[in-house]
């Protein structure tokens, strides 16, 4: 059987038993460049094992395998290939496994790249500029140095992301990379996971994670007892499941995901929905601070989702957390206090990191007032009450793996306070927010942005005492 052109996979009629066990059974199926297909099914129904023997770790008993049109494993006279020309194809598919499976002997930096140039017989600066930039492009440039026994679980998983990435492969294969993780750590793979997807690579992916399938994958294919029962795009299956057997699983192991969507590190995301789109909604809850990462180009919606909520929001360059938005620089070219549409917000280097392209909120945001921190709580009589801002921004940067420098003064989003010509504040009859109001910046460079739902029953910063809120954000 020849495989068909313009697939970059080409699965036909692939089964495997293990004894009197069969685990896979005339499976067929193709994805086309640029695809991401999830793989789902109850535990036991053959989803690891198909990735196995898409790369010959596992031989199939029947069928065959081709990337781009080259069979794999067996040679063009028919011949089962040798481990080093299996080798050789290897490079051209990436694995990332469920447990990291990274070097524990080298660094990070090391562990990118250690194949480019043993296998590959590259250039060690070639590589290891490269290395550097997929290392910013999941987040951890600055654990370059670090050995795989410092990293957090989902630290481990996005360096055997890059380190996949590193060998320049065709098709990355993905086996339940965050099924060993802790649940706190899922969304910053998922986040990382996503991107790729948004990029274009061409991806196999088996996953319990039903949000992150709904929302990345291009087609979700459903395995039961090793066959494929239904294939389907996902608005379709998790909708409309065909098959009685889906329906099933969509019922029983989607049905308590389907108001999350990707990332997930907690329960916090559903949906919001305004006249212009339909984007997934991050919640950043009351009291608590909440961090993201965002490629260059993408758009972060800040929502006032009650018209009751200061949100202290900070901006830091992705691969280099030095590096980070800088409210005074930012005054400095712009000539006025507050942030208006069309401003550029700068960085402490001087260079564009966001820019504020809508404000529908009906209020000003604060560019003067530091985050509050333990010591000003002591002063106001609240210390202890509950978390500062400088605390949240720790902990939510926490979530994804990464500690601040520093912390830099934030960007008050719908603080409303107007500042008088002599510089005091007038809490007596600042603007009324809008519940609902949002305010829309774009990134200008791959960052980290975090935020903070500052308190509002300390200060009648919005003309009342209100409640603790919290507030939303999305990244389009």
């Amino acid at each position: 059987m020849m495989a068909t052109a313009g697939k970059v996979l080409d699965v036909a009629g692939v089964s495997k038993r293990f004894g009197e066990l069969e685990v896979l059974s005339d499976i067929s199926f193709q994805v086309d460049k640029g695809e991401t297909v999830c793989v789902l099914g109850p535990s036991g129904s053959g989803k690891s094992t198909l990735l196995r023997c898409v790369n010959w770790l596992e031989r199939p008993d029947a069928g065959q395998v081709y990337l781009n049109g080259l069979q794999v494993g067996v040679s063009g006279a028919g011949v089962v290939m040798t481990d080093r020309e299996l080798s050789r194809i290897r490079t051209r598919i990436g694995m990332v496994f469920q447990h990291f499976a990274l070097w524990p002997h080298l660094t990070v930096l090391q562990n990118l790249m250690e194949a480019p140039i043993q296998v590959q017989r590259r250039p060690k600066a070639e590589v290891r500029d490269e290395a550097l930039a997929l290392l910013s492009k999941v987040g951890l440039l600055e654990k370059q140095n670090t050995f795989p026994a410092k990293l957090s679980g989902g630290q481990k998983q996005r360096v055997g992301i890059a380190r996949a990435l590193a060998m320049k492969p065709d098709l990355l294969l993905f086996d339940e990379p965050t099924s060993a993780l802790d649940p706190e750590l899922v969304g910053e793979v998922l986040l990382v996971m996503r991107d790729l997807a948004r990029e274009g690579r061409t991806m196999v992916i088996v996953t319990h994670e039903m949000a992150f399938a709904r929302e990345a994958a291009t087609r979700i294919m459903f395995l039961d007892r090793g066959r494929v029962i239904e294939t389907a795009p996902p608005e379709h299956f998790f909708a409309h499941p065909e098959t009685e057997r889906a329906q099933q699983f969509v019922q029983r192991y989607a049905g308590d995901t389907a108001g999350r969507q990707c990332p997930r590190p907690d329960n916090s995301i559903n949906r919001w929905t305004s006249s212009a789109m339909t984007e997934t909604r991050i919640e950043i809850p009351a009291r608590r601070g909440k961090a993201a990462f965002v490629a260059a180009g993408q758009t972060v919606t800040v929502i006032n989702t009650h018209g009751e909520q200061v949100v202290d929001t900070w901006a830091f360059n992705r691969a280099d957390l030095g590096e980070f938005m800088s409210n005074e620089h930012t005054r400095a070219h712009s000539l006025h206090l507050i942030p208006r549409p069309g401003d550029i917000l700068r960085t402490n280097r001087r260079r564009p990191i966001m820019t504020l392209i809508e404000d529908t909120s009906g209020g000003i945001h604060d560019m003067l007032i530091a985050a509050c921190d333990r010591h000003r709580y002591a002063f106001l009589g609240v210390e202890g009450y509950h978390d500062n801002c400088t605390d949240n921004l720790f902990a939510g940067m926490s979530e994804i793996g990464l500690v601040p420098p520093e912390v830099p003064s934030p960007l008050n989003l719908f603080m409303n306070i107007p500042w008088s010509a002599d510089g005091t504040l007038g809490f007596a009859a600042p603007p009324r927010p809008v519940p609902g109001g949002y305010v829309r910046l774009r990134a200008e460079m791959a960052l980290v942005i975090a935020f903070s739902a500052c308190p509002q029953d300390i200060l009648p910063i919005n003309g009342k005492a209100g409640r603790p809120v919290e507030a939303h954000f999305t990244i389009g």
